[in-house]
């Protein structure tokens, strides 16, 4: 069995092999599904599944942040789901740095919204009808952005850049529409 932080080890020297003051960012956090209170605490998720990838996810986590703290320069935020739940996952990100003592500057190299569970009914709305969709991530976008970086995020890259020709291999319809521009370089309402 490898271990994670084995492979991590491996491409981090490999890198600095070829590029020596190269920066590095770390594995992106996935909260997925996850909510944390007002100071970043975790609030248990119904779903029990995701309690469980999520404990594993902090191991790991904590694992990096303790071990190989040197071997990185920045941490890496993946803010999707409710805009409101951005506040508690960076401070839950800045007591984990801080209880490693690994403080680093935060990125979110994937920020997008608004993300509403697929076969959810405003999901469904969305699909239907894309320019309902344009329309509500042009006002998520305005309120996710300034959050994140409020909450001390320090540098923020909307995930996509320009929308998808097709789903991928995900098959979320919506994420082909993440993008600011369309499939044909046109700036897409947000």
């Amino acid at each position: 069995k490898i271990d994670f932080l084995d492979m991590y080890d491996e491409a981090y020297s490999a890198l600095k092999t070829v590029i020596p003051n190269a920066k590095i960012i770390a594995p992106g956090i996935n909260f997925g599904k996850m909510k944390f209170d007002a100071n970043g605490n975790v609030i248990n998720n119904s779903e029990n599944d995701e309690n469980i990838r999520w404990d594993y996810s902090v191991i790991n986590i904590n694992k990096l942040f303790s071990t190989r703290c040197q071997k990185f320069d920045y941490v890496d935020a993946h803010l999707y789901h409710t805009v409101d739940s951005i506040p508690g996952r960076i401070k839950w990100l800045k007591k984990t740095m801080q209880n490693n003592n690994c403080i680093k500057p935060i990125y979110s190299t994937e920020i997008a919204g608004p993300n509403p569970p697929p076969n959810s009914s405003l999901y469904q709305q969305y699909q239907n009808d894309i320019s309902l969709y344009n329309e509500a991530q042009k006002a998520d976008m305005q309120i996710r952005i300034p959050l994140a970086i409020n909450n001390g995020v320090q540098v923020v890259i909307w995930f996509h850049f320009q929308d998808l020709s097709s789903t991928g291999e995900y098959g979320i319809t919506l994420l082909k529409n993440y993008g600011v521009i369309d499939v044909n370089g046109n700036p897409d309402p947000a």
